[in-house]
């Protein structure tokens, strides 16, 4: 599955689809286009249990154009 994260819903988008596969294996994260500094970004909620594809068979999360941003950063958490 890939996520591109230049939405600003791409972090509803990414829970949404962990919560509904439990069977994820693998998970591309990726940033298609620049984001304008002006663009809102969407604030990370931890969720309060982690997704079940998470523990039991998530084996690749592979980010491209990762920067290393606050939100990135606690969502690689």
């Amino acid at each position: 599955v890939t996520i591109c994260t230049c939405k600003t819903e791409w972090l509803i988008l990414l829970l949404c689809m962990l919560r509904g596969s439990p069977n994820l294996q693998y998970l591309r994260l990726i940033q298609c286009n620049k984001i304008p500094a002006a663009q809102p970004r969407p604030c990370w909620n931890e969720p309060s249990s982690v997704p079940k594809c998470v523990v039991s068979s998530l084996e690749t999360l592979k980010w491209i154009i990762y920067e290393g941003t606050e939100e990135e950063q606690q969502v690689a958490a």
